[in-house]
């Protein structure tokens, strides 16, 4: 589903080429550019990506002499950020899930659910379409220490090939 910043360049700088035909043509607008797909697109990037494709699309527009009318910065990051919003909306009404499905030889999973619109597997964790850890990571339990009044969080990770255990203070 992620496609890269320069993939995304190409494709809106390829658009505004070809609604940019012929001489005395209107140039295009953002709307004409910045379709739903395109901005649905963009919303999924993540913040250093999404800068990039910034930075990128305004040195391509400049060096073809394009241009979109109504095109700000500022428009666009808050199309993109509006997008943002509903998709973190659409996530959070999706059901939770049982870790187990995800790990099922996961140190003290029982019980323990995924939040909707993230996934929990050995391999990674993944949100919104974008994996966003190379293993997975949960908190497995509470441990209180009554003599020191200190409470501890057990967290549980996947790493080298093995679940791997740790006591932090919560």
């Amino acid at each position: 589903m992620c496609v890269s910043a320069d993939e995304l360049v190409g494709r809106v700088v390829e658009r505004v080429r070809e609604l940019s035909v012929g001489e005395g043509q209107p140039r295009p607008t953002m709307a004409e550019v910045f379709t739903a797909e395109v901005v649905r697109e963009l919303a999924a990037l993540p913040p250093g990506e999404y800068e990039k494709f910034k930075l990128a699309l305004e040195a391509d527009l400049l060096l073809a002499g394009l241009k979109v009318i109504g095109l700000t910065e500022r428009k666009l990051d808050r199309l993109v950020e509006a997008e943002r919003v509903r998709i973190e909306e659409e996530r959070l009404k999706e059901p939770p899930a049982l870790l187990s499905e995800g790990c099922p030889d996961g140190p003290g999973v029982e019980g323990l659910l995924v939040s909707g619109g993230w996934a929990v597997a050995p391999g990674g964790v993944v949100g919104g379409g974008v994996r966003v850890c190379a293993g997975a990571v949960y908190v497995a339990g509470r441990l209180v220490d009554p003599e020191r009044a200190r409470a501890y969080l057990r967290v549980v990770a996947w790493a080298d090939g093995e679940w791997r255990q740790a006591l932090v203070p919560a």
